[in-house]
Formats: structure tokens, C-alpha cells, sequence
């Protein structure tokens, strides 16, 4: 253990215990903690480029090795508590809610409309092109037409397709009016979810901006994963005094770290596999 990483922990003991909290006293946790992130510079905001699935692990990972150390670190500093540790606990729970959150939120915007357009659009085309064949063998449509819209395969391809085929039928309709089982509500229909398709499925550079509900979710998830950035940092001189600086990158990991299988583990798999 190195001096300067002995006396950083010690600075920040004091610190904690002398200094008046900068949030709301009178709140609880989870409040507190969601005001500090608030205030957080727009322009300091960390984004989020890990899984968060192993962002959340490894600090559930560090989160623990402390608290077994809890004793050790009570005997070397001066201050030290677990409130730290329970709104760094809290912290984590709160950033787990915002990933959830953001997912429900994508899960609210062109991917689940586009789903919920699909669901509709494709047995309309069939239907449309069922009939359009046969219209097609008694020379009252176009053979064109129905050759361009079997190629279609995507929901830019049905979109057209439905396109094609009202306008097809509304051509032909004096000839196929009361002839086959389409109504002019049907065609209505057909050009609006093409409409509706060709909005969605735009190529990814001309989609549409994420809707509101998105970027708010995205925004406060970057927030609270800032924070935590920021509480690691301020928690890691402790583990690096409780657990040396050798085995501190694996008793207190970085978010971002790869968690390695032991020697044994890896043997043991080993031998599974030969065994197999």
C-alpha cells in the first residue's frame, strides 16, 4: 500500500465526516441521490458504451468485497461508515430502474410501431395479391403489376406493395367493383399503413429523432451512470487500502472489467469437455 494512496483515503474519511452534505439533508436517499444527478454539468455527462448487465455486476462485485472489509477500514480511518456504502448500494438500484426504464422506452418508438403496422400490413398485401392474381388471369389487371409486388420481401417492400396494389385496384375498379371481395375502406386502408411503413422503416440515417420519452430516459440513465462513475472513484483509495494494489482491479473491478474464470475453473472445464 502506497503512502499517497493511504493518505487519499484518509483525506476523503475526514472529508466525508467533517463536511455538510451538499444534497438535501432532510430527503431520503434515493432522492438525494437523484438531485446530485441532476446537477450534474450537461456537459460532464458520461455515455454509456458498456452492457450494463456487467456495469451493475462488477459494482455489485466491489459493493460487497468492501462491506466484508468494513471492519479493517473502521480500524485504519477515522469516520468511516457504511453510508458510503448504502448510497452506493442505493445508486445502483437507482441505475438499474434507469436502464429498464430506457429499454421500455426504445421498446415505445419506431420498433414497436413498426411491429404493430407489420402485424396488419402483410395480410392485407396477401389478400390484395391473392386477388390481384386472379384479376390478373381473367386480363382484368396488369400482369406488371403483380411481378413487381411478389419481389417484395421487407417492411419498405410491403409498404410499396400496398401502395402498388390500391392504386392498381382503384384503377381497375369500375371493371372489378362488386367482382371479388374488396372494398374501397380496404384500399383506404392500404395506403395508409404503406404510408405509415414507408415513415418507419426509413434506411437508418433518415429515421426519425427518438421520441421524447426516449431521450429523457436516455438522458437520466447517462445521469445516474455519471454518478456512479463518480462514487467508484470516490470508494476506490478505500479498496485499494483494504485490499492492497495488487488485488484490488479484482476485488473491487473496474465497471468495465472482464470477469476471468479461475485456473481451476477453466481445468475443470477442461476436463468436462475430455470426459464428454
Amino acid at each position: 500500500m502506497s503512502k499517497k494512496t493511504l493518505r487519499r483515503a484518509k483525506r476523503g474519511s475526514e472529508s466525508r465526516s467533517e463536511a455538510p452534505s451538499q444534497t438535501n439533508p432532510g430527503a431520503p436517499l434515493t432522492v438525494a441521490l437523484l438531485e446530485e444527478a441532476r446537477a450534474l454539468p450537461g456537459g460532464s455527462l458520461a455515455t454509456l458504451t458498456l452492457d450494463p448487465r456487467l456495469v451493475l455486476a462488477n459494482a455489485r462485485i466491489g459493493l460487497e468485497a468492501l462491506r466484508t472489509a468494513l471492519p479493517s477500514l473502521r480500524a485504519q480511518l477515522k469516520g468511516w461508515d457504511e453510508a458510503s456504502l448504502e448510497s452506493y448500494e442505493a445508486l445502483l438500484t437507482l441505475f438499474a430502474e434507469a436502464c429498464r426504464a430506457r429499454d421500455a422506452a426504445r421498446g415505445s418508438g419506431n420498433g414497436a410501431q413498426l411491429a404493430a403496422v407489420t402485424k396488419e400490413a402483410w395480410p392485407l398485401r396477401r389478400k390484395l395479391l391473392l386477388i390481384a392474381r386472379i384479376l390478373v388471369d381473367e386480363d382484368l389487371l396488369r400482369p406488371t403489376v403483380v411481378k413487381a409486388v411478389a419481389r417484395g420481401g421487407g417492411p419498405r417492400d410491403c409498404g410499396d406493395d400496398l401502395e402498388a396494389l390500391a392504386r392498381a385496384f382503384t384503377d381497375a375498379w369500375r371493371h372489378v367493383q362488386g367482382k371479388v371481395p374488396v372494398t374501397l375502406a380496404e384500399l383506404d386502408r392500404a395506403r395508409a399503413l404503406s404510408a405509415q411503413l414507408l415513415e418507419l422503416a426509413r434506411p437508418s440515417g433518415q429515421r426519425r429523432f427518438a421520441s421524447p420519452e426516449h431521450r429523457a430516459a436516455l438522458a437520466q440513465r447517462d445521469r445516474l451512470y455519471t454518478l456512479l462513475v463518480i462514487k467508484r472513484h470516490e470508494l476506490w483509495p478505500y479498496a485499494a487500502l483494504a485490499f492492497g494494489e495488487v488485488d484490488v482491479a479484482e476485488r473491487f473491478p473496474a465497471l468495465g472489467a472482464q470477469r476471468r474464470r479461475s485456473k481451476r475453473r477453466r481445468a475443470g472445464a477442461a476436463g468436462e469437455e475430455g470426459s464428454a
